[in-house]
């Protein structure tokens, strides 16, 4: 019984985000090193694993990364699907972002602007991540440019539906 409360929970949810004409991202995805394409591979900020969850008026997203120690760390957000800002933080920043969508309603756009806290006086960046879905669903690309006072940062990163 809880097996098909799930199920039919799963299927309000995707048919919310598809009856207003949106792409919904929802699901688990594996980053794919070989086709995704790192701007400086001597600073590669990228998500090995994302689950995202498509809710009626925000879009979870939980991002787990690799530390240079080997260690596992999950950033979560929840961004409101209307376009308000949402504020996140993680470690020593929050994290202030907004969504938006292309006319169309395939492709997702999120702004965000990062504020840190640290020993030097922290600093800033802002980003823009542009998502998309392959026809077929089982491919998700991120296109993300960063700036800040340390440099400009552009990735395409191309992720598996698991």
């Amino acid at each position: 019984m809880k097996t098909i409360n799930f199920v039919l929970a799963a299927l309000i949810m995707a048919g919310a985000a598809l009856a207003n004409g949106k792409t919904d991202f929802s699901g688990k995805y594996a980053l794919d090193d070989a086709k995704s394409q790192f701007g400086n591979p001597s600073f590669r900020m990228a998500p090995l694993e994302m689950t995202v969850t498509t809710h009626n008026d925000s879009l979870e997203i939980s991002r787990s990364y690799r530390t240079p120690n080997e260690e596992t760390v999950t950033f979560e957000e929840k961004i409101a699907l209307d376009g308000s800002e949402s504020k996140s933080s993680w470690r020593n920043s929050t994290r202030t972002s907004s969504l938006s969508w292309s006319e169309d309603g395939k492709t997702m756009k999120i702004k965000s602007t990062a504020v840190f806290a640290g020993n030097n006086g922290g600093g800033e960046a802002t980003s823009t991540e542009e998502w998309s879905l392959s026809e077929d669903g089982g491919e998700l690309t991120v296109r993300v440019n960063v700036s800040s006072s340390w440099g400009e940062l552009q990735n395409v990163l191309v992720f598996d539906k698991k």
